[in-house]
């Protein structure tokens, strides 16, 4: 079978709504336009009764999970979509459609796994703030914060997709590299449909005979979209399971998988492979993907945008739909699945940063020459140190990527420590020296004398003094000589008294704090 649109049925198509006329279109161009008015009601359909589950919260919500009650990663759970979050990166696994009924559903009612993994490379800076929800029927916004960097996740939860995209903010402004790998069952295309239509400028912009008008952003000056080749994703299965990376702000890096495509009319080449794509995003910029008809429709491409970056250009299903070949044949299957693979032996392990004070988190990196093969590489770990610099027993590079992430406990030290970190793959073993340092002194506090007064009639000393450490302990004593007179109370708040029976008068008290403060008022007699 084939949702290839063909010209009898855009015709038959167009003739079910009404007629369409386009600013400059010619009457041909007409009668080849999808003018399907996909209605909100439709859209709305595919999201019944979605909505997400994330962190021991559901519902509308609107708030913040504080940093330590994050665990290394969470699962999000729809009723149509689900996928775990790595909380340090704000990488995604297992992006899933889960199959659940729905009358607009594109998997044929099967869970499918679209994306293993949706990955951005920090180069070592991770999330470590609070993680921001917000969450309203079957729509999620998170965000996550670090040194310098901010992620933000979009997601719908819909049976025919909805919107999902993921956004980076570094403050230094450089280029993040998100990675791409496509669940085991689906597989890029070069999309015959479109490439049937290369150069062709297609209506998208005009007047309905209501006199209401529609407007594609980024459209011809005259109101069309000229047509350029598509790589789309699809599986075997599903008839209607089709969808397409959304890069804004973003540019597609080649990664050694050469195509030549085979066309009537328009053969020419592509340069991708078949289950794996990177992407160069702009910081502002974000990556994203489109699912279902709107993967295969001939719009404008998305405006730049490089802030608070939502779903843009969306034309309400007024631009045409070319559909998809199904199956899809195999010469135009991209291939190979990966680009040049591995041969499994590591080619560093880097840490970052190299100096770190004790009890801090520091974050390991272990990374390949080339993309891990299908089964990916398990990179053995040890510290020479376990005491001060701790690891975890392993870390694994998943197929198709180059490198792992992983966290470097501390342990407090009375002096610098140097810990050898290693990881070994493929009969290979790097290393590399992390610095762990002794916890910076803190400053002392600040102490001062309210009261020193000496009732010369009864012996009575009385003092009152304060501290910048509220839960310091103070001490008085002679001036003079150093003896020890007494403890003060604490009165809370900083603020400290007592009164002492004192044979003679000190003529000065010192009071000193268990904080590392210290004063001296000589006394008033009484």
């Amino acid at each position: 079978m084939s949702t290839r649109t063909t010209k009898n049925s855009v015709i038959a198509r167009a003739r079910s709504v009404a007629a369409l006329f386009f600013f400059g279109a010619a009457a041909t161009a007409f009668l080849t336009m999808t003018a399907v008015d996909r209605s909100v009601a439709a859209a709305s359909a595919g999201c019944d009764g979605g909505g997400f589950t994330l962190l021991g919260l559901s519902g509308n919500q609107r708030g913040t999970v504080q940093a330590s009650l994050i665990p290394s990663s969470f699962l999000v759970k729809g009723k149509y979509v689900e996928f775990t979050v790595d909380a340090a990166t704000f990488g995604v696994r297992d992006w899933t459609f889960t199959g659940a009924p729905n009358p607009l559903d594109i998997t044929g009612g099967r869970r499918t796994v679209v994306f293993a993994s949706k990955m951005p490379n920090h180069r070592g800076i991770v999330l470590n703030g609070d993680v921001r929800i917000d969450s309203s029927g079957e729509s999620l916004v998170i965000t996550r914060s670090g040194p310098g960097l901010t992620m933000k996740i979009q997601v719908k939860d819909c049976a025919n997709g909805g919107v999902f995209q993921m956004e980076v903010e570094r403050g230094d402004g450089t280029e993040t590299l998100f990675t791409h790998v496509l669940g085991d069952d689906v597989f890029y295309f070069d999309n015959p449909n479109v490439r049937d239509r290369l150069g062709e400028r297609i209506p998208c912009s005009g007047i309905l005979p209501d006199g209401t008008l529609v407007v594609c952003n980024g459209a011809n000056p005259d109101g069309t979209v000229t047509v350029t080749a598509r790589v789309n994703f699809a599986n075997g299965f599903s008839n209607k399971f089709v969808g397409r990376d959304s890069p804004q702000v973003a540019t597609r890096i080649a990664t050694g998988c050469p195509n030549n495509i085979p066309n009537p009319t328009h053969p020419g080449s592509v340069n991708h492979c078949g289950g794996i794509s990177q992407w160069s995003v702009a910081s502002g910029g974000r990556m994203g993907q489109v699912m279902g008809e709107d993967a295969t429709e001939i719009a404008p491409a998305a405006t730049v945008c490089t802030a608070n970056c939502t779903a843009q250009n969306q034309v309400n299903g007024r631009a045409v739909v070319v559909g998809f070949p199904f199956p899809v044949p195999a010469p135009v299957r991209l291939q190979p699945r990966f680009p040049q693979l591995s041969n499994g032996q590591l080619a560093a392990v880097t840490v970052s940063p190299s100096t770190v004070r004790g009890g801090a988190t520091a974050q390991g990196t272990v990374s390949l020459d080339a993309g891990a093969p299908a089964e990916g590489v398990v990179v053995q770990l040890s510290s020479s140190n376990p005491n001060v610099a701790n690891v975890p027993a392993t870390a694994t590079i998943p197929a198709g990527l180059v490198e792992s992430t992983f966290n470097i406990t501390t342990s407090q030290v009375p002096s610098a420590t140097v810990a050898t970190l290693s990881g070994g793959a493929g009969g290979v073993t790097r290393s590399v020296n992390l610095t762990v340092s002794p916890q910076a002194t803190p400053a002392p506090d600040s102490v001062a004398i309210t009261r020193a007064e000496y009732q010369a009639g009864n012996r009575r000393l009385r003092v009152e003094a304060t501290s910048t450490v509220a839960t310091a302990t103070l001490q008085v004593f002679v001036t003079s000589n150093g003896q020890l007179i007494g403890p003060l109370s604490n009165e809370g708040g900083g603020r400290f008294r007592s009164e002492f029976t004192q044979p003679v008068n000190p003529q000065s008290i010192t009071v000193r704090s268990s904080s590392g403060g210290s004063a001296t008022l000589a006394v008033t007699l009484r």
